[in-house]
């Protein structure tokens, strides 16, 4: 609900109790509190509109299958926003990497009134993605890029280019894929001409021979048996 709605119906509310008064003798706070701490129980109007607003806010931050059409829109509409050099996160979630939406000023006059009222309640009451356990296999969903678990010092611009462009990493899954065919040794190794060059602390010098093996001439066989020259005397 916008301010100015807010304020109108705040002051209809107390017109209405103190019957046009301009200056009423117990605050509107008070009047809000329960009959037990010496109010009357007024529908307290900007809390109702908070509590409104983390409703939205709670299914905004649901990443399960049932994750609405409009969230993924939400998402992209923050990620116009995202520091330069970051790739492909037009959908995700900004509550799971290390940057925050800004919540005023220019910078949000790209994103409508709704979306900069649901971020600026997220900072109001300092919501944050921290928790307590997680399975691997939730682990291996998280961005790669501007990683909450992130030690400093960990991203390279020109590393991490060629990760996001050439090899399309998002997410740790990807990461670990990624890491697991670089260090896997069982695929087979590299071939020269027919010949295997089979890696050793001396690989060089086996290249080398089995390119000059592979260069040599083939040797004509002959048979032995067939020539009879075992048996021929020496002239």
């Amino acid at each position: 609900m916008p301010k100015c709605i807010e304020a109108a119906i705040i002051k209809i509310i107390r017109d209405f109790v103190w019957e046009g008064g301009k200056c009423p003798p117990i605050s509107y706070d008070r009047l809000c509190r329960p009959r037990s701490k010496g109010g009357i129980a007024l529908l307290d109007v900007k809390t109702r509109n908070q509590a409104i607003e983390i409703t939205w806010l709670r299914t905004y931050l649901d990443l399960s299958t049932h994750h609405p059409t409009w969230a993924f829109v939400t998402d992209a509409l923050i990620n116009t926003l995202k520091p330069e050099g970051l790739r492909d996160t037009n959908n995700v979630n900004s509550f799971l990497l290390t940057w925050s939406p800004p919540t005023c000023g220019p910078r949000t006059t790209p994103l409508p009134r709704d979306v900069t009222s649901l971020l600026k309640t997220a900072k109001d009451f300092n919501l944050c993605f921290a928790p307590p356990k997680l399975l691997r296999a939730l682990k291996s969903q998280l961005p790669a890029w501007l990683h909450l678990g992130a030690p400093p010092r960990t991203y390279n611009k020109i590393k991490d280019k060629c990760l996001q462009v050439t090899h399309k990493a998002k997410s740790i899954k990807d990461l670990l894929d990624i890491s697991a065919r670089a260090s896997d040794t069982s695929a087979p190794p590299p071939t020269m001409t027919g010949v295997t060059a089979h890696a050793s602390p001396v690989g060089t010098i086996e290249r080398r021979d089995a390119l000059s093996q592979t260069n040599a001439p083939e040797q004509p066989k002959t048979s032995s048996r067939a020539s009879r020259l075992d048996i021929t005397p020496r002239r």
